[in-house]
């Protein structure tokens, strides 16, 4: 029973049980999240707030310190793996350069050698790439449809770029996206095909696109492709 609970019943003359009052049990860290558990306390028990700027200082400053810290110390080791995807964007200053790609080159053991020769031949491949297709390699995935037509010649860094795109996709963001499936997939949808449920769930994760579509478009888009349709949508 809690103090507030025990304030009550003296303030309302509630008779308290006669059984003795255990102390709630504290909840421990389970053993496997130690490692990623911070234990230091920011309190303000000796501090004297007076002011916004005490605040400021005394408690918003060192939360925010802390934070940056842990997050320095959680992905500094990967650092520069993560850096170098973005040496593979066509806007970078530093676009397909060896030096920067070498760390993430390596984690996957990739042939670096094989790889610093196709990094010379790429740019003139872009170049004609871009005059034929009349098009213009501007982001990530302008450059995986390149090199998915000429990736036996570009193999080492078709399969970087493959990597580059693929790891985002295993963070917690995207992830949640997946668990409308749980939501869609239903016992009374048991029958659905997986295109159904390919379109169903790209609708609800692509919600705010979803939400803006004209209604009245889809509907008569729908009625023109089902003239046999006994219901004549209006």
């Amino acid at each position: 029973m809690t103090e507030k609970a025990l304030y009550i019943c003296r303030e309302n003359n509630i008779p308290l049980p006669s059984e003795q009052i255990q102390n709630i049990r504290k909840k421990c860290v389970p053993q496997k999240f130690k490692s990623f558990f911070i234990d230091e306390n920011i309190s303000l028990e000796n501090e004297q707030v007076q002011s916004k700027n005490d605040f400021r200082t005394k408690l918003f400053l060192p939360i925010l310190d802390k934070i940056i810290n842990e997050l320095e110390n959680r992905f500094s080791i990967n650092s520069s793996i993560l850096y170098a995807i973005d040496y593979l964007h066509p806007k970078n200053s530093k676009f397909l350069s060896y030096d920067d790609l070498q760390p993430i080159a390596q984690h996957y053991k990739l042939d670096t050698e094989l790889l610093k020769s196709e990094l010379k031949i790429i740019p003139n491949t872009i170049n004609m790439y871009q005059k034929e297709n009349k098009i213009k390699i501007t982001n990530l995935i302008n450059f995986v449809d390149l090199l998915e037509k000429y990736k036996i010649v570009f193999n080492e860094t078709y399969k970087m770029v493959i990597i580059s795109i693929t790891i985002p996709v295993s963070s917690a963001g995207y992830e949640r996206t997946f668990s409308c499936l749980k939501r869609l997939e239903t016992y009374m949808r048991n029958k659905m095909t997986d295109e159904r449920l390919s379109n169903l769930s790209m609708m609800s994760i692509e919600k705010k696109i979803a939400k803006s579509l004209d209604l009245g478009e889809v509907v008569d888009k729908f009625a023109v492709n089902h003239n046999n349709r006994k219901i004549i949508l209006v």
